[in-house]
């Protein structure tokens, strides 16, 4: 009865702004998808094209994801609505001024792109106008402000929903109080000049409009702090390690942060209270499309993460804490800068004399591949640690993914490689034994989904993930993105109870759909005598999850 209610007041306004949302975003497939036919004036580069069009889909699928991000389901069908979101954030009238904005510069510039054809009037050819260059970037560069002050606006929801965002007075400009006649009221006019205060002029009136100016917003964005390079002493990086065939490659470093360059909040979170705090980094690659085209790719990865990975307790700690993040300049990639484990930081600042590389925490892969037999008389630190060790670290790593996706994350990137320990390559096999109980998840994924779009991405051979499984895909749901994260824990798990690489498994001969169904038929049914029965339903139902077509059973 109350929706039935409900259905006969509908507001009339009640989905203005996804409309205006709407009709831009329909528009931009028409102005920005323009491809200059062969009658297009010779004085026009198809470089230039190609390059400025790049520019232009990027910002529409920037666009396009801001929408998504906002909606609040009540779009029928396929379409989105944004009308409540945006209301119970306090953004209406921005977020409205705006849109009109993004339409009149798509307007202009479908305008732009028609006077660039040749047209027949009559029996008289009118000459296409020569191609304006300056236009197109005075047009995309106010398309990118309209745009980055949308994701301004998303960044201060997810701020003040974590109850992070930071007090601010903006100082409100005098404007003219209305009468009543104008039908406003005074708190009404007031609400709207602090929501434009930083655009507004003293000669602006209520009778000439306001011209769109990207306002100035909080200058907290959500983002882990940016440093600057000369922020962190890197040791020389040396060439790739060698993996298997299909095995993802994470290029993991350890350095020193400098503590006088970095922001006082990250100060404040520092494990150590030393000039110099060992960090971890991590270098997550991106599309070099954004690279060459100027823009910056997507972060809202980070965005999450940052909130995800907190510091935590020395006693407790099961994850590393993301302090920040710099930008590479010799590469299309970010490094992602952590906090050191605990027991290696303390284990780092007291032998001060060893090579940082000394200090780099062992991954999965690497204490499994210690494993490996031999025909000579193993060592200690090759025999695989006792069953025991292994369901506990199996469980840890289950439980602690399982938080992650209760907060609406999906790590990613899971393979043998993004599971790191508090241990080091000199540290006793008894101290590797007792640090396999606290495993550290690492190596998330970052900009999988962050690609242009009309540019085909070919997709790195990844053994650990479904055949179905097509990261670069950005419609994809969270709730997808759970499924195959499970596939992928399946096979880490199957991993673990063998205690073997994975990668000596795979053939080059193999599809992923070979591999997957060789694991399923052949090695997977080893566990039962090697790890019990219960083992290895469980690594089974995590690797039909992605098969059902319910979806059910994620939490089981």
């Amino acid at each position: 009865m109350e929706s039935y209610g409900h259905s006969h007041l509908v507001n009339p306004r009640a989905t203005y702004l996804t409309k205006l949302y709407t009709d831009a975003k329909r528009r931009s497939l028409i102005s920005i998808d323009f491809k200059p036919p062969l009658t297009v004036s010779q004085s026009i580069s198809n470089e230039q094209f190609a390059a400025l069009l790049k520019k232009f889909r990027i910002q529409k699928d920037r666009f396009t994801a801001w929408g998504l991000e906002w909606n609040d389901g009540d779009g029928k069908g396929e379409d989105v609505g944004i009308d409540g979101a945006v209301a119970q954030a306090g953004f209406t009238e921005i977020v409205e001024s705006v849109m009109r904005n993004v339409d009149e510069v798509l307007a202009q510039l479908e305008s732009v792109n028609a006077g660039g054809l040749s047209s027949k009037a009559g029996e008289r050819m009118i000459t296409p106008a020569p191609f304006d260059e300056t236009r197109y970037l005075e047009l995309l560069k106010e398309y990118t402000s309209s745009i980055d002050t949308l994701d301004d606006l998303s960044r201060m929801r997810h701020a003040m929903a974590r109850g992070e965002h930071p007090k601010y007075e903006p100082e409100v400009p005098s404007l003219p109080v209305p009468s009543v006649a104008d039908k406003w009221t005074t708190s009404s006019a007031r609400s709207y000049a602090t929501s434009i205060a930083p655009s507004v002029d003293s000669e602006i009136t209520l009778v000439e409009p306001l011209k769109f100016v990207p306002p100035t917003l909080s200058p907290y964005s959500g983002l882990p702090s940016r440093f600057d390079i000369s922020a962190i002493r890197l040791p020389e990086e040396g060439p790739p390690p060698y993996e298997s065939v299909g095995v993802p490659v994470t290029t993991r470093l350890v350095g020193r942060l400098l503590r006088a360059r970095v922001p006082e909040s990250v100060t404040k979170v520092l494990g150590s209270d030393n000039a110099q705090v060992p960090v971890l980094v991590e270098y997550a690659s991106y599309d070099a499309t954004y690279l060459n085209t100027g823009v910056p790719p997507p972060l809202e990865r980070l965005r999450w993460l940052r909130g995800a990975l907190k510091p935590m307790r020395v006693d407790s700690q099961h994850n590393i804490s993301l302090l920040g993040y710099f930008e590479d300049p010799s590469a299309p990639r970010f490094g992602l800068v952590y906090d050191l484990p605990y027991a290696i930081q303390t284990q780092m600042l007291t032998s001060s004399a060893q090579p940082p590389e000394t200090f780099t925490p062992l991954s999965l892969l690497n204490l499994i591949r210690k494993a490996r037999p031999s025909t000579h008389a193993a060592p200690v630190d090759t025999e695989p640690p006792p069953l025991e060790t292994r369901f506990r670290l199996a469980l840890r790593l289950t439980e602690q993914l399982h938080a992650l996706h209760s907060q609406g994350l999906a790590h990613g990137n899971i393979n043998s490689s993004s599971v790191l320990f508090s241990t080091m390559s000199n540290d006793s096999p008894i101290a590797r034994t007792k640090r396999l109980r606290a495993p550290i998840w690492a190596s998330f994924d970052i900009f999988a989904k962050c690609s242009v779009e009309g540019l085909d991405r070919a997709a790195n051979l990844n053994i650990y993930r479904h055949p179905s499984d097509h990261p670069h895909d950005a419609n994809r749901d969270i709730a997808a993105d759970v499924r195959y994260d499970m596939y992928s824990l399946a096979l880490l798990l199957l991993e673990i109870g063998l205690w073997h690489p994975l990668g000596e498994l795979y053939k080059a001969k193999y599809t992923i759909r070979d591999f997957k169904i060789r694991l399923q038929q052949l090695w997977i049914p080893k566990l039962a005598a090697k790890c019990g029965l219960s083992y290895m339903r469980a690594v089974q139902a995590c690797m039909a999850i992605v098969d059902r077509a319910d979806g059910q059973g994620l939490t089981t």
